[in-house]
C-alpha cells in the first residue's frame, strides 16, 4: 500500500520535497463530502434539466401548432423560478457548510489548544468530543500521547524526587568538598523536580 507522503529528492538541488501518492487520508470524511456535494449538484441539475426540458416542450408545441405566429419568449415565471431555485440552493450548500466545517473546525481548535498546553509546558485537559465531530481517530491517538507524556513526566518526578532525598541525605555525612558538590547537585534536583511539578 502506497504511504500518504513519499520523500522525493530533487535532483538539480538535492533538496527533499514531498509529493502525495494517496489523495484519499481520511475516507469517513472525505467519501462523505464526495457524496454530499455530488448529490446536490446531480439534483441541482436535475431540476434545472426538467424544467428546461418543460419550457423547450411546450416552446416546441406551440410552434407546431401555430407556426406563423410563434415567437420564441422566455415567460417570467421561469426566471423567477431559476433565481429562487439558485438562492434556495445557495442557502442550503452554505448552511451545510457551516455545519460541516464546525465539526472539522471544533476538534481541531480544541486538539490545537492541547498542543499549546504541552508547548508551555503544562498538561492539557482532555475531553471527549461531541458526537457528530470529525477527526476521532486524530483526538483518541493525541490523547493517548499527552496520556503517555504525562505518565512518562510523573515517572521523571518520582526519579528527580528519589535522586533528590539520596542527595540531600548524602550532604549531612560528607566532607566540606564533597558537601559542596552534593549541595550543588540538590539545587539542581530542585530546580528540575519544580520544573516538572509545574507541567504536571
Amino acid at each position: 500500500m502506497e504511504t500518504a507522503v513519499s520523500r522525493v529528492e530533487a535532483p538539480a538541488t538535492g533538496a527533499i520535497r514531498s509529493r502525495r501518492r494517496q489523495y484519499i487520508i481520511n475516507p469517513g470524511l472525505q467519501w462523505r463530502v464526495i457524496l454530499t456535494v455530488s448529490l446536490l449538484v446531480f439534483l441541482c441539475s436535475t431540476i434545472v434539466s426538467t424544467v428546461l426540458y418543460g419550457v423547450l416542450h411546450a416552446q416546441a408545441r406551440a410552434r407546431l401548432i401555430d407556426p406563423a405566429g410563434y415567437t420564441a419568449e422566455v415567460p417570467l415565471v421561469v426566471i423567477g423560478f431559476g433565481l429562487a431555485f439558485s438562492l434556495m440552493a445557495a442557502v442550503a450548500v452554505g448552511l451545510w457548510c457551516v455545519v460541516i466545517t464546525h465539526r472539522i473546525c471544533g476538534p481541531l481548535h480544541v486538539m490545537a489548544g492541547w498542543l499549546e498546553d504541552l508547548a508551555a509546558g503544562r498538561a492539557p485537559q482532555l475531553r471527549p468530543l461531541r458526537k457528530n465531530d470529525e477527526f476521532k481517530d486524530f483526538h483518541q491517538t493525541l490523547c493517548r500521547a499527552v496520556e503517555s507524556s504525562a505518565r512518562l513526566r510523573s515517572q521523571m518526578l518520582d526519579a528527580v524526587s528519589a535522586a533528590l532525598s539520596c542527595a540531600e541525605s548524602a550532604t549531612t555525612d560528607a566532607d566540606p568538598g564533597r558537601a559542596a558538590a552534593l549541595n550543588s547537585v540538590v539545587q539542581k534536583l530542585q530546580a528540575l523536580r519544580n520544573t516538572l511539578r509545574q507541567g504536571a
